[in-house]
């Protein structure tokens, strides 16, 4: 319920001046909202941004309250109200971005007392108290105005001012409403906000996670060349084409060729990722059955697995499980999760390559009983670059790329990754693919 009071403060700004009221309201009493404006506080909470918040209300505000022009100014640290949505049926000179202090304002009494106020003429209120605010809305063509504080709990957040091309436009009869859509547009402004800022803050982490992309694209193919060069010359002295070699000799330049051709591998690993996650590569996708696909995986890495003092199990269906795709990347995909399982299984440990199924889809899983993920960094364990064994003190090797680039290759065949794990007890990595039929 509002009440009219007549503000007789000490201070000149609060003095009653002609044209213009003051009313409190009852936290408590009927908002009058009606179903009239229901159709509007529904729309308010759809999870709009801010500008939308305001668009909405100025273009369907009319029927209920007289509105020519809408200006919302947030409360801002050192009691300054800044202006940061207008809009205007007409021309706008007090717009987005001024401001004004609230002490000894005619505004205080709305801010520290949470006062509406109904100016009925602004040109006598104008010529009664002077102020620059007051002068643009007159020579905008606005004639009244109503102001409504914005609150949310019991706190402050800013002002709404509706103002009309008529004098007199506003009446007690419009403050329920106004008072009601207020609290309704406080938290939408407020949310609005908040997910503009999310927005923004997503674009510049995708620009910039676009930055380092095209970088490591750039520096993988800068480096391709000479490592080429270092790897053919090598093959070169091997073969004695430079003269003959001793043995000891011969071991360096096989460690040293073992060292480039697995920087080739980063390196082609490095452009294909990259090239993946910009769309730019075409799958070659062949029917392909996953058991003998599996039966290859095995003999490729049983060997390793026992170097590293690991048993190595294989676990396939008795019928074919088949698969529309691309077997050379989904190969490098299962390598890249067998890798993992390898360097984070200590001996004497077991990792599991298991092909399974279901109605419609076809299962990849590697099983391990190594020393697992924290749940508190699982949900990070594919995104590009993230290791969760960082710092200075890292024990495992890697550059935070192979389960990224093995999420990206699933995704590519319209599939998924996911990972369970339990710390200490090891982890399963699953990949679910469509299952195809001969």
């Amino acid at each position: 319920m509002l009440h009219e009071v007549h503000v007789e403060e000490d201070r000149d700004a609060w003095l009653p001046i002609p044209g213009s009221r003051f009313f409190v309201s009852d936290p408590v009493g009927d908002d009058g909202a009606g179903r009239e404006i229901l159709e509007i506080l529904v729309a308010l909470n759809k999870g709009l941004s801010a500008e939308q918040v305001v668009d909405l209300l100025f273009d369907t505000l009319g029927p209920l309250i007289p509105v020519d022009r809408i200006g919302i100014a947030m409360l801002e640290p050192g009691d300054q109200l800044v202006s940061r949505y207008v809009r205007s049926r007409g021309q706008i000179l007090w717009g987005v971005g001024d401001e004004g202090s609230v002490a000894d304002s005619s505004l205080e009494p709305i801010v520290r007392r949470r006062m509406l106020r109904i100016i009925e003429d602004l040109e006598l209120y104008h010529a009664a108290r002077p102020s620059e605010r007051c002068e643009f809305l007159v020579r905008e063509g606005m004639r009244s105005n109503l102001s409504v504080p914005l609150l949310i709990s019991d706190r402050v957040t800013g002002v709404v001012f509706f103002s009309s091309f008529r004098a007199h436009a506003y009446t007690e009869e419009h403050l329920p409403l106004a008072q009601t859509l207020a609290m309704s547009l406080a938290v939408a402004i407020e949310r609005g906000e908040l997910l503009d800022g999310l927005r923004k803050a997503n674009e510049e982490l995708s620009t910039l996670d676009e930055l380092k992309t095209n970088f490591l694209a750039t520096v993988s193919h800068e480096l391709r060349t000479p490592l080429h060069k270092v790897i053919n010359y090598a093959f070169a002295l091997q073969d004695g084409l430079a003269g003959p070699i001793s043995g000891e000799q011969r071991v360096f330049l096989q460690e040293m060729m073992s060292a480039a051709e697995r920087m080739s591998r980063i390196v082609n690993d490095l452009l294909d990722f990259t090239a993946l996650g910009a769309g730019n590569v075409r799958l070659k996708p062949v029917l392909s059955d996953l058991n003998e696909a599996a039966r290859q995986w095995a003999r490729d890495w049983r060997e390793q697995f026992k170097a590293r003092g690991l048993t190595f199990e294989l676990k396939v269906t008795k019928e074919p499980v088949l698969g529309l795709v691309d077997l050379p990347r989904i190969s490098r995909m299962m390598g890249f999760l067998l890798e993992n399982a390898q360097t984070f299984t200590p001996a004497p440990g077991r990792v599991t390559l298991k092909v399974g199924s279901t109605a419609d889809r076809a299962l990849l899983s590697v099983m391990d009983s190594g020393i697992g993920i924290d749940p508190e960094v699982q949900y990070k364990i594919f995104d590009k670059f993230f290791q969760a064994d960082q710092g200075s003190t890292r024990r495992f090797g890697g550059m935070g790329l192979g389960l990224a680039f093995a999420k990206a290759i699933a995704e590519a065949h319209a599939g998924e990754i996911r990972v369970a794990s339990t710390p200490g007890k090891g982890a399963t990595f699953t990949v679910s693919l469509p299952r195809a039929v001969r």
